[in-house]
């Protein structure tokens, strides 16, 4: 649909590039500005080729690649497109594919070329006005990111220090399959540790005697060997690794409740299932689990909040919901998030506080009651997405959640045994809830300081799991 030059020029006003122009500059510009519609899937750029267009995004996510890598996702209404193959008037450096419908402004500079020689002068100057705000906007966004890479390099330097991958540590893969042992030869192989692989008792028996261990990895299948290192004194922590089917899951954790680290992983999704073991040995090996930034792609801004009351978190769900509204993100998403974090926040005001010694403060009240939390009761809540998945997490301060407790509440659940007391909510309901509206969710957890529940969602509607499931990491 064609929109008029005014209403191009009222949406152009709330974009951050165009903030310093006046009325008259933006309807100038917006006689030059053009609407169009990127398919999911299409390339807006590709590498190597000329462009003369800057695209402006109104709606939707694209993927920016290198080499065929994708190193970024733009996905913010108002960012800008192909700009700097304009400005310098060079081919593109990189690529620019749409992963979703793209809805862009487009202003294309041969069209400055062709206005009537006596007000050329005049566009061109526009144009340039256009070009300097985005370089303007180009430094600022390079000197944060500057600050941002010294950062994490000192957060790696500290990481490496207590991760010590390196220097031949061990690592004991528990499991028969060929498949699953070649995933875990790829993601161990460049973390400068060994992997051995037991396929039996006795092969797993023989490998702990020889060095010393770092980590354990067992599959769900070798219950032999899970029998046996339950009567162990377990000098190194064990991460069991199961299939998506969560009643299996729940099972096996109902048999293995000393088990303090459980993932997941889909043999079939190879990139995301070696994903899944680095991180889960990077935060084992770290003795830190928390944050949800673990699970996007790196550089992603996370934003948190923190909520102060029961009424609060009206507000703290409305403000989330209207961000990522604004980024595309479809409705029948934004719902399951709703459903999400309401259970999140409800478990962090009613069930997660506790005084000196352990008996619950507020659980005993009606969830109409309302709870005013002091500065040190205060959950946080964190949310972001990179363009391809969404999380969303709350942090309560004081670690009462106990992985006996889940599986006990999720066992219940899945039995079809409901211990929910309507009148005044219930934490089994609600943890239930939260693992099966997520396409999977993470609980870290330590115990007395606090507990984080992380709800992560895939981006394509397409991706939704129908077998939702869950980590526990219990540092």
């Amino acid at each position: 649909m064609q929109l008029h030059p005014a209403e191009i020029a009222n949406e152009l006003k709330n974009f951050h590039f165009f903030k310093s122009f006046r009325q008259d500059l933006l309807l100038q510009v917006s006689t030059m500005t053009g609407c169009k519609t990127i398919a999911r899937g299409e390339m807006v750029l590709r590498e190597g080729e000329h462009n003369t267009s800057l695209y402006f995004i109104r709606r939707g996510s694209a993927e920016v690649l290198m080499g065929g890598e994708v190193v970024a996702v733009v996905q913010s209404p108002g960012e800008v497109i192909g700009e700097m193959s304009v400005v310098t008037r060079s081919v593109a450096t990189s690529s620019i594919r749409a992963t979703s419908d793209l809805d862009c402004f487009v202003i294309d500079s041969m069209d400055f070329e062709q206005v009537p020689n006596k007000d050329k002068d005049h566009f061109r100057a526009i144009l340039y006005s256009i070009y300097s705000s985005i370089l303007v906007e180009r430094l600022d966004k390079a000197n944060q990111r500057v600050r941002l890479f010294e950062i994490a390099n000192r957060e790696l330097y500290e990481a490496a220090k207590t991760i010590q991958f390196t220097g031949g540590k061990k690592v004991i893969f528990a499991s028969s399959d060929k498949k699953q042992i070649q995933l875990a030869r790829t993601a161990i192989g460049g973390s400068g540790m060994d992997l051995a692989v037991a396929s039996s008792l006795q092969a797993f028996q023989d490998q702990v005697q020889v060095g010393t261990c770092e980590l354990f990895l067992c599959d769900d299948q070798q219950t032999e060997i899970l029998d046996w290192y339950k009567t162990q004194p377990q000098p190194a922590p064990c991460i069991l690794m199961t299939t998506k089917d969560i009643r299996k899951e729940i099972d096996l954790l109902v048999s293995y409740p000393f088990f303090k680290y459980v993932i997941t992983r889909d043999l079939e999704n190879r990139p995301q299932a070696i994903r899944t073991i680095l991180t889960a040995l990077s935060k084992v090996l770290s003795k830190s689990p928390f944050g949800l930034e673990k699970y996007l792609t790196w550089g992603v801004e996370v934003k948190s909040l923190m909520v102060k009351s029961s009424k609060d978190r009206n507000r703290v769900k409305e403000d989330i919901t209207a961000l990522f509204k604004n980024m595309g993100i479809r409705d029948t998403l934004l719902d399951r998030v709703n459903v999400v974090l309401e259970e999140m926040l409800m478990n962090a005001i009613y069930d997660a506080p506790v005084d000196v010694r352990g008996a619950s403060l507020y659980n005993h009240l009606s969830r109409k009651n309302e709870i005013v939390l002091d500065v040190m009761q205060q959950p946080t809540v964190q949310f972001a997405s990179d363009g391809t998945t969404l999380a969303v997490s709350v942090t309560d301060p004081f670690g009462a959640l106990r992985p006996e407790t889940l599986v006990k509440y999720l066992n219940k659940c899945y039995a079809g045994v409901d211990s929910h007391d309507a009148s005044k909510g219930g934490a089994g309901k609600g943890l239930f809830q939260i693992v099966e509206t997520s396409d999977f969710t993470v609980f870290n957890i330590k115990i007395g300081v606090k507990t984080e529940v992380i709800s992560i969602f895939n981006l394509d509607p397409n991706n939704k799991e129908t077998n939702p499931s869950f980590h526990l990491f219990n540092i």
